[in-house]
């Protein structure tokens, strides 16, 4: 009887563990294309003070991906996207928070069926994406690629050599059929594009001897003698930087040489010979590049090149004109998440090559033209200071005062000014006789103007409450957040190595401010070290740290509070998957972003995510950031 009892708690027991909740559910377990999927996440990530998730779609053509924040509920994390048309299979996952790496795959379904692709989606996801996860689930891709087969036999030929990377590791019989396969499509006439990839998949395979791989090979070379497996032989015997093998390579394999497959060999040819002012032969080779990527990279480096010179500034022009081009026929990189943001970056590109050109119009001496085409430039957002200074400069030159005022006075309360656009504000004020007022009450209305127009940069946030931790100082004494629990704390994360007189500046600001905050008792600065030291000698590792914290200090002749996050990694393998605990908690950037919390415990601001910021800008968001997370 008592067996029986045992055996029945375990049993049980296991039973709830098997029916316990996934810590990723969608709210529609049948997700379709076009609708609002809806999810909720309950895993380690969900700790972290603002969860967000990469969602990866695959269906034709290559992997796209966007992001979408998560709100924190009592129910766990909740998340929401629209899933595209032509999507077959999704993936959810949980932005890389300390050593979690999970990822949740997903089949699109149509009237209660998964649609045709769906089973092979997820086993590329489970093969092709196990960067996410740090696995390789080869088995599983397998059986799901043999489902899809099953059910959609006519797909077999699309996935089929996805299917046989996933048994390059010894599984199963694939490597016979494997065989089988190239056996009856050299019978077949398969084209050569299949057969190369093929013969690169089945190369990799462990099952096959190197007996069998030369035969194949010889097999390749024979059919084709000027296809790609012989090009690429051949190319790797050729230096790049040779112009003799890329000769060979074009006479041998013109038609590979259409297909883009000799850029790379071009980009040094270009860069080499345009270095060595042989401009006409780089420009030759220039015209052969078949990616748009490259040539657009390449038109950039030879009008600066040739505009640095001060040689053949026709051709400078031309370059700078099919470079603006050549950024319309560029695919979305991964980098960009929407079209928006795309066409925000395209725009950013585009100006960098129209300063360029009002440059080279300017050394023409073509003074209107390049006024006309910096105008264009400088007005992209967050284009850099230089665009700005060259658009005043000209406009001096041309006796345009009253808009150097205008444009310069727009840089100032944008807070995007400098020395040289402060200079030309003055004497563009000067010249022009503007107003009877001097221009010290004219400069001083400005930064009143800026002041009443100003907006923090960051985040502002509600109901988003602080993350609890405790850490060492400096002094090695533990501190705690909730040990100031009812006052304005700011959480500045930052490396105390980071040097240069700007960081400086902003280093004995945060000192005078803590010197403040200690005669008001209502504020406090903790400062959060992020700095990572090697080395499993942790008393070793701290002693640096503090080190590195006291000659900042001695550098600036002030001091203030600093905790020394801690540094944490997976104790199984040392060195692998480090993270930061209260960086990776507060998702803090560095060097130089700052969170603020209010008095009820609830972070009410965090700062724009670029710590690489002027001492003024720095001043002004800080002291902006206190009175919001203290107001009503």
């Amino acid at each position: 009887m008592l067996r029986f009892l045992i055996y029945c708690l375990f049993n049980g027991l296991f039973l709830v563990a098997a029916v316990r909740q996934p810590i990723l559910e969608l709210k529609d377990p049948e997700p379709k294309r076009g609708a609002e999927i809806h999810f909720t996440y309950t895993g380690r990530a969900s700790k972290t003070l603002m969860p967000k998730f990469k969602i990866y779609f695959l269906g034709e053509g290559r992997i796209k991906f966007t992001t979408v924040p998560g709100s924190i509920t009592t129910a766990g994390v909740k998340g929401s996207f629209k899933l595209p048309d032509h999507v077959n299979a999704f993936c959810i996952r949980p932005e890389k928070y300390k050593d979690v790496k999970e990822a949740f795959y997903y089949k699109v379904f149509h009237e209660h069926q998964p649609v045709a692709g769906a089973y092979a989606g997820v086993a590329q996801f489970h093969y092709n994406q196990r960067s996410l996860t740090g696995l390789k689930d080869s088995l599983k891709a397998i059986e799901l690629f043999e489902e899809e087969f099953r059910r959609h036999p006519g797909l077999k030929k699309k996935y089929l050599l996805d299917y046989y990377r996933n048994g390059s590791f010894g599984l199963g019989d694939i490597g016979k059929e494997m065989q089988k396969t190239w056996t009856d499509s050299l019978v077949n006439g398969q084209d050569e594009q299949f057969l190369f990839q093929f013969y690169n998949v089945i190369v990799d395979n462990k099952l096959i001897d190197q007996v069998t791989k030369s035969r194949l090979r010889a097999e390749m070379l024979r059919r084709y003698p000027k296809g790609e497996l012989a090009f690429n032989e051949d190319k790797n015997q050729a230096r790049s930087n040779d112009l003799s093998g890329l000769t060979m390579l074009e006479t041998q394999y013109p038609q590979l040489s259409a297909l883009g497959k000799l850029d790379r060999f071009y980009i040094y040819a270009v860069r080499n010979l345009f270095s060595a002012g042989k401009y006409a032969e780089g420009d030759r080779y220039l015209k052969k590049i078949c990616s748009p990527e490259i040539a657009e990279g390449l038109c950039r480096f030879a009008s600066a090149n040739l505009l640095g010179n001060r040689l053949h500034l026709d051709w400078a022009v031309a370059y700078t004109q099919r470079g603006v081009r050549l950024i319309d026929s560029l695919p979305m990189p991964d980098y960009c998440e929407t079209e928006e943001e795309w066409r925000n970056d395209q725009r950013y590109q585009k100006s960098v090559f129209l300063n360029r050109l009002a440059e080279i119009r300017y050394k023409q001496g073509l003074l209107k033209e390049a006024i006309a085409v910096a105008a264009s430039c400088e007005k992209v957002e967050g284009h850099d200071t230089k665009a700005k200074e060259n658009y005043l400069k000209y406009l001096m030159e041309d006796r345009q005062y009253h808009e150097v005022l205008k444009s310069a006075s727009a840089y100032i309360l944008a807070d995007r000014s400098s020395d040289h656009i402060e200079s030309c504000l003055e004497k563009a004020y000067a010249l022009g006789k503007a107003s009877d007022a001097s221009y010290e009450v004219f400069r001083k209305t400005l930064e009143q103007q800026k002041d009443l127009r100003y907006k923090l940069p960051g985040q502002e946030l509600s109901n988003v409450k602080a993350i609890g931790f405790s850490l060492k100082d400096s002094n090695g004494k533990v501190v705690s957040l909730k040990d100031y629990k009812g006052k304005t704390v700011v959480l500045y994360f930052f490396y105390p190595w980071v040097d240069g007189e700007e960081f400086f500046q902003i280093y004995t600001f945060l000192g005078k401010q803590a010197d403040f905050f200690k005669s008001g008792k209502d504020r406090i600065l903790l400062a959060i070290d992020q700095t990572k030291v090697l080395g499993t000698n942790q008393t070793r590792n701290t002693e640096l740290r503090l080190s590195m914290i006291n000659t900042l200090f001695k550098k600036i002749g002030r001091s203030f509070p600093v905790l020394l996050d801690n540094y944490n990694h997976i104790a199984a393998i040392p060195y692998y998957d480090r993270y930061l605990e209260v960086s990776a908690d507060y998702g803090a950037k560095s060097p130089g972003q700052f969170f603020v919390i209010d008095k009820k415990g609830m972070v009410r601001y965090k700062s724009s995510l670029n710590g690489y910021t002027t001492p003024d800008m720095f001043a002004r968001e800080f002291i902006a950031a206190l009175k919001l997370a203290e107001s009503p």
